[in-house]
């Protein structure tokens, strides 16, 4: 709490204009209410194990923790192990990242109430369909956000023409996400599958504008042209907050693909000045990559309105 209050983070408003710092003093007054015996509804699958915690408020209690390690360190929030949830996964790690408020009430809302709206105005629903906090190696938040956003984007954006899936789960020969080759005409990405989990390009594309707003148009990379200026328009975009892209199949499940956000472009101290991209993969964390490897591998683009148009048309 205190390495947020230092910087600031505590003070953030969500859409209703409630700072982080107050929406946490009303977790807290839930948490104690518990803790007296009085009926606070948890969600059975988000109690910690065994089913402890209806009326000695240890469940909610666990949900203000996991918020507080989020909110301080969003690089750590992951997809989980096996899963096709890597889009709504960097929707949940750019919320945390850009706007701590909402993260907060959101989080809470999707405990307590069962559901949230966006500050697109989008609704989010918790889906209780057997989830476990200990699920997939997924923390008490990534089960409730991943799942309910995942549904949010199938819901508002049907699928329609399938221009490939965001679920990615392979690794390269690093551990790297696109470890080997990659064909430019890749549009599947689910980890060579389509899951219900996976999203399509405009599904992740929507979602991320729902989230983060700004992130408004999608543009698939088709064109040496379009490639060519990607490093400049990413580094422009990176100004309004973290950038969300679909890296190409590795090569090794057939049209597969992964979403990643980027959150840095900078050169790199003592290595004449080469640019890398600093980039956090719900698969592996937070990854660094030269520059040129990295656009190399980017097949689809989320950026703010006027970036995307100019990107769409060069």
């Amino acid at each position: 709490m205190a390495w947020l209050d230092e910087r600031g983070v505590l003070d953030q408003q969500d859409k209703n204009g409630v700072t982080v710092r107050e929406n946490l003093r009303e977790l807290d007054r839930l948490i104690e209410a518990q803790g007296r015996g009085e009926n606070v509804r948890i969600p059975e699958a988000f109690r910690p194990a065994g089913g402890r915690g209806q009326d000695r408020g240890e469940s909610l209690q666990e949900l203000k923790s996991q918020i507080l390690r989020d909110l301080a360190e969003p690089r750590t929030i992951r997809q989980g192990v096996g899963t096709l949830t890597c889009g709504p996964a960097t929707a949940q790690a750019a919320l945390a990242r850009t706007s701590p408020g909402e993260y907060v009430r959101m989080a809470t809302e999707l405990a307590i109430k069962g559901q949230t709206e966006t500050a697109g105005k989008s609704i989010l629903k918790l889906d209780r369909r057997g989830f476990d906090n200990t699920r997939d190696g997924r923390s008490m938040t990534e089960d409730m956000f991943q799942p309910a956003m995942a549904a949010l984007a199938r819901r508002k954006w049907p699928a329609g023409q399938d221009r490939g899936r965001f679920g990615g789960r392979l690794y390269g020969p690093t551990r790297r996400f696109g470890g080997g080759t990659y064909g430019r005409s890749a549009r599947r990405f689910g980890g060579g599958g389509s899951g219900d989990d996976a999203l399509t390009a405009d599904q992740y594309a929507g979602l991320m504008a729902s989230m983060i707003q700004g992130n408004q148009r999608s543009v698939d990379i088709q064109r040496d042209t379009q490639r060519r200026s990607l490093n400049r328009h990413v580094a422009a975009a990176l100004a309004s907050g973290p950038v969300a892209v679909g890296l190409a199949s590795d090569g090794r499940g057939g049209p597969g693909g992964h979403a990643v956000q980027v959150v840095d472009l900078s050169a790199r101290v003592g290595r004449s000045g080469r640019m890398e991209v600093t980039y956090h993969d719900p698969l592996a964390g937070e990854v660094r990559m030269p520059a040129k490897e990295f656009f190399a591998k980017v097949v689809h683009v989320t950026l703010p309105g006027p970036l995307g148009l100019e990107l769409q048309r060069s």
